[in-house]
């Protein structure tokens, strides 16, 4: 930035998601990714692509993927995918496409895996196949199976993906019995259910037929994909609305048969763990579910303790166990510890679970919130300022991203009145070096002029309970100058939507939850100055 533009920033007290976000200078996009988005680019839809087309951008591809240069910017693994599919699509033969399929199969994401099980089925090799659904049953990773297919089933077999046909063509081993209920699930959270293309009795059937002659923990951990969105179960959980039930009979109705469902759950993954007690994949779903009926135990107001302290057991040994999300597993855990006052062993375990996370870091403002609560509690309120702080920077699409993209500077500058004097070309600079360096400079007037996708208005639910829960850490930590300023930001004109859901009458409940319908002043009355 021009010395000229950093002495006039200077002048202006910054809050601190943009002074604690350091200046950054656009790197020059390397030679093989403009390679490979000129590659993409020219093949468009590979399904409609000449045969011509596709195997030119194969050759492109695997130049790219091969050359020597390293920290292009070029996910290999990604590069290797798309090769693969687009080898099978040209009409490759099954060891080819197998062969790009190897090179595509990495730590996250299993579309790959399910390419080379498809092409090990067309290859006659059923074992091969067979071996690789099982990982991906696993992973219970489901997406991967039903592809980009619709909402619907596939009757017929299905080329480079997978349909129907192609799990029947193993006739009625336990592994694929057990794959297609899991294919099927896929399609639940699509109403599949209601209109009558899938049926969970059905999937059940599979999973139980597998588990018959499969001594495998794999069948009964897979009945949990029928709890999933689009489930009986899951609708059955929007009519029981916590903690407000009171004695309406017919959510008092809704939260036991919910519960209900949960327990088959815990029932179904400890047969799993009979069958393979240190089996990682069982034991995360098994706390995950305690965690879950811990919380709405005490939602209730009934006891809960003994499943919160069942819940830390699973989570501790699904970490012992090698499960391969340990960021995961470390702030669930946490989440259950804090629960029972824990707070020591809580706050120690988000930080484990950042210090796991990809880049280092938590993208979601939900390790942050909930680490800053512990704070709270341990009365390190400097300390959980600062971590909302990162959860506002972090929020992806919910945070700065939707301020900046979904307001423009006309937003920025009323969420923002620090910048009222500083001159809209050095304001939209210290914008773009902060938070998109990767932006050309003429971004800087595309900002300044468009006005954001709201004209000049924010639609973030997650941003305004940053702002509070951060003013409320600055309040408790005694500086009342910079908590005010964030509850001026929820009370500001900044944000859209209807009248009554508009963040200036945000309220919240002894419980710490959302409440529009009560008729107190928010925020409650803070001391002044």
């Amino acid at each position: 930035m021009r010395p000229e533009y950093l002495a006039e920033l200077a002048k202006v007290h910054e809050p601190p998601e943009m002074f604690g976000k350091p200046m950054q200078v656009r790197k020059a996009v390397s030679p093989n990714i403009l390679k490979l988005g000129n590659a993409v680019a020219d093949v468009d839809s590979p399904e409609k692509a000449t045969h011509e087309q596709r195997t030119t951008a194969i050759r492109r591809l695997l130049e790219i993927a091969n050359s020597k240069e390293r920290d292009d910017g070029v996910d290999r693994v990604i590069t290797y995918g798309a090769i693969a599919i687009m080898a099978c699509i040209d009409g490759a033969e099954p060891q080819t496409v197998i062969g790009y399929a190897n090179k595509a199969i990495g730590d996250e994401g299993d579309d790959a895996l399910a390419l080379r099980a498809r092409m090990y089925l067309k290859a006659g090799k059923l074992g091969n196949a067979l071996d690789d659904l099982e990982k991906i049953m696993v992973d219970r990773n489901e997406h991967v199976l039903a592809g980009a297919g619709g909402t619907d089933p596939r009757k017929d077999s299905v080329p480079c993906g997978w349909g129907i046909a192609d799990f029947d063509a193993f006739g009625n081993d336990p592994r694929a019995l057990a794959a297609k209920g899991l294919y099927l699930s896929e399609f639940l959270g699509f109403g599949a259910q209601s209109r009558g293309t899938v049926k969970e009795a059905d999937i059940r059937d599979l999973y139980t037929r597998s588990s018959q002659s499969w001594r495998s923990p794999i069948p009964h951990y897979l009945v949990g994909s029928l709890y999933g969105i689009g489930s009986e179960h899951s609708m059955t959980g929007a009519g029981c609305i916590r903690p407000n039930s009171g004695n309406v009979p017919e959510i008092v109705s809704a939260c036991a048969r919910y519960d209900e469902g949960i327990r088959e759950q815990i029932r179904e993954l400890t047969m799993s763990l009979v069958i393979a007690p240190t089996f990682a994949p069982a034991l995360t779903a098994r706390a995950s579910v305690y965690l879950n009926l811990a919380q709405g135990s005490y939602a209730d107001g009934k006891p809960s303790r003994t499943l919160f302290k069942l819940a830390i057991k699973d989570y501790t040994d699904a970490l012992a166990a090698g499960s391969k999300k340990k960021h995961v597993l470390y702030c669930d855990r946490a989440l259950a510890q804090a629960s029972i006052g824990m707070y020591q062993d809580a706050a120690l375990g988000f930080l484990q679970g950042m210090k796991y996370a990809k880049n280092g870091i938590e993208d979601s403002p939900f390790v942050y919130q909930q680490l800053a609560g512990v704070y709270v509690k341990m009365r390190k309120f400097n300390e959980a300022a600062d971590l909302i702080t990162q959860a506002i920077i972090n929020a992806s699409g919910a945070g700065m991203d939707a301020v900046i993209f979904g307001g423009g500077i006309k937003a920025f500058r009323t969420l923002y009145p620090e910048y009222a004097l500083l001159p809209d070309e050095i304001l939209a600079e210290a914008v773009r070096r902060r938070y998109y360096p990767q932006f050309p400079q003429s971004w800087d007037a595309d900002f300044i002029s468009e006005g954001g996708a709201f004209n000049g208005k924010i639609a973030s639910s997650i941003l305004p309970e940053l702002y509070v829960a951060r003013g409320d850490a600055y309040m408790k930590a005694g500086r009342h100058a910079e908590a005010l300023a964030d509850y001026r930001r929820v009370k500001s004109d900044a944000w859209i939507g209807e009248e009554r859901f508009l963040p200036r009458y945000m309220w919240f409940n002894k419980r710490g939850n959302r409440n529009y319908d009560l008729p107190e002043p928010w925020p409650t009355p803070r001391p002044t100055l």
